[in-house]
């Protein structure tokens, strides 16, 4: 299996995958205008990205470590950190963001996510509640 680089511009803070699957994607993940946007942040993502890292978890795994996050011994989420460069960060996700949760589903790994996703299937809007910094922050995904 192919490894994936990126190369970062450091000056334009851009992402080049180099990687055909990363290639295709990466124009896949587009944040809405401010004018179209609700207060939290929004994101129209295209489903067969979503299926396609749902469906391949060593392929998902690439795209940046995960451990569990715990407060005072309870897990609450995942914290994630994104590739040096990749679709994560162009979906708005940062290192050390924290997931606690998936459309109000509760999740601890990024197997847990992966199984909300796979419940939450059919919906076409997908809201992930997480800890940034220590505050709380909401993404919506709306699915092409």
């Amino acid at each position: 299996m192919r490894i994936i680089y990126y190369f970062i511009t450091l000056v334009m803070a851009e992402c080049i995958p180099t990687d055909d699957i990363q290639q295709k994607f990466s124009t896949s993940i587009i944040r809405l205008p401010e004018r179209q946007k609700p207060k939290t942040d929004a994101w129209r993502v295209k489903r067969s990205v979503v299926e396609y890292y749902a469906s391949h978890p060593l392929s998902l795994r690439k795209l940046g470590g995960t451990w569990t996050h715990r407060i005072d011994g309870k897990k609450v989420g995942f914290r994630v950190r994104p590739s040096y460069c990749g679709i994560l960060f162009g979906a708005g996700f940062k290192t050390n963001d924290v997931i606690t949760s998936v459309n109000g589903i509760k999740v601890a790994t990024l197997l847990d996510a992966v199984a909300a996703y796979f419940k939450l299937k059919e919906h076409t809007s997908f809201t992930v509640n997480m800890l940034r910094s220590g505050k709380q922050v909401t993404q919506i995904y709306n699915m092409d």
